[in-house]
């Protein structure tokens, strides 16, 4: 059984199937939209200052993400700005002395007893240490697991024309880079994997001399982006910017899957989520091997990434910049069929498609997993719609 969406029911009764408008098609949408962006650009045609409104529906979201970076990376150069301070100006003890009888016994920490020790005055973290000893993991190695999910999301959701899901992945995207910043100079946690190795990772740019120097935040905002860092602490950033993406391949599985039968659709969604599992376990086994990340950082951005995901608030945000105006409504069922039925239908359409933009997706395949967000305004148009149809026959009314 094919499972319908607002964008294809009715569209038998409308002859929407070999409607063309330019050289695009009207719904029902294929899977994969050739060429590249035509649905965004059939649907989001207004122009703006002379710029279509397609290219700001994709643009915009993504300068808005690498704001959110930028922001992001600028608060961590300042963390490690203040953690080398720490280390240096308070020229934390060199050596370990023994607290053997004076009736303290020891247990295992995963503390470096001297500063030439791989996560010397790091915080003690109970878990790193059950995985066993340290294992030294190339940092770029860790950047280039990162990235899969990111680079998967952004070519499915240009190939399927997902602004939805773009949107929404990208405004949760700010918001946890921006988070990160924050949270990692408001209160400096010293590097899990120690002074020493923030010292060697340091050299590459601005080694640890460069920041020992009173610098000003201007400064360290002129500072090259990509530049290494210490001390960026929580939340981690290779496990928020995976479990986002990943979030974000499963919502565009789900998206253009709905029109396959739901056994074809859930079979695909189950295979992204076994993905996203694997690639997650291992990233965060050698996040936590190689004394990246502190536990806690792992566990803080896997629950703060799922309830940003989940968050009504960002689905409004994705809604609101998406939405179509009653203007563009009546235009695209202009350009659709000169039919005044079908015209009128199609209001039908693109209202419920608008709400299916506000969904709250539990980022999970299981049974009511996604609820849908109406406003004031929406209501009150459903409600004029079915009051309109009152009176006319069923076969007069769909």
């Amino acid at each position: 059984m094919v499972e319908s969406s607002p964008l294809n029911a009715r569209d038998a009764s409308l002859g929407l199937g070999t409607t063309l408008c330019g050289d695009f098609p009207g719904p029902p949408w294929p899977i994969f939209i050739w060429p590249l962006l035509g649905r965004s650009r059939f649907t989001f045609r207004k122009r703006s200052c002379g710029v279509p409104r397609w290219v700001l529906v994709w643009c915009g979201p993504a300068l808005v993400a690498a704001f959110g970076f930028l922001l992001q990376n600028w608060q961590l150069h300042i963390a490690t700005y203040e953690y080398v301070h720490v280390m240096r100006q308070y020229n934390l003890k060199e050596k370990y002395t023994p607290t053997k009888g004076q009736g303290i016994e020891d247990i295992p920490l995963t503390i470096g007893l001297s500063p030439q020790n791989v996560s010397y005055g790091s915080l003690d973290d109970p878990v790193t240490g059950m995985l066993g000893p340290y294992m030294d993991v190339n940092t770029s190695f860790l950047d280039s697991l990162a990235l899969l999910f990111p680079v998967g999301f952004a070519v499915l959701a240009i190939l399927t024309d997902r602004p939805y899901a773009w949107t929404r992945v990208m405004i949760c995207f700010f918001w946890l880079a921006v988070g990160k910043g924050f949270l990692a100079w408001v209160t400096v946690e010293p590097a899990s994997d120690g002074w020493q190795k923030c010292v060697d990772r340091l050299a590459a740019n601005y080694d640890a001399d460069w920041y020992a120097k009173s610098r000003s935040y201007c400064e360290l905002f002129a500072m090259y982006p990509f530049s290494r860092l210490c001390a960026d602490m929580m939340y981690s950033g290779h496990t928020y910017t995976v479990t986002i993406f990943a979030f974000g391949l499963f919502g565009v599985t789900r998206e253009a899957l709905r029109t396959q039968t739901s056994r074809y659709r859930m079979a695909a969604e189950f295979v992204v989520s076994v993905l996203a599992v694997i690639q997650q376990s291992i990233e965060i086994y050698f996040v936590l091997k190689s004394r990246f990340h502190y536990t806690a950082d792992v566990v803080m951005a896997i629950v703060l990434t799922y309830l940003l995901y989940t968050n009504g608030a960002i689905a409004i945000l994705t809604k609101r910049w998406l939405k179509l105006t009653k203007d563009e409504i009546t235009e695209l069922a202009k350009g659709l069929t000169q039919q005044s039925e079908a015209s009128d239908n199609l209001n039908w359409l693109f209202a419920l498609s608008t709400a299916a933009d506000g969904r709250v997706n539990l980022g999970c395949n299981c049974g009511g997993s996604e609820e849908y967000l109406y406003d004031a305004g929406e209501l009150q148009a459903i409600m004029d719609m079915i009051q309109n149809k009152e009176g006319l026959s069923d076969s007069e009314r769909w």
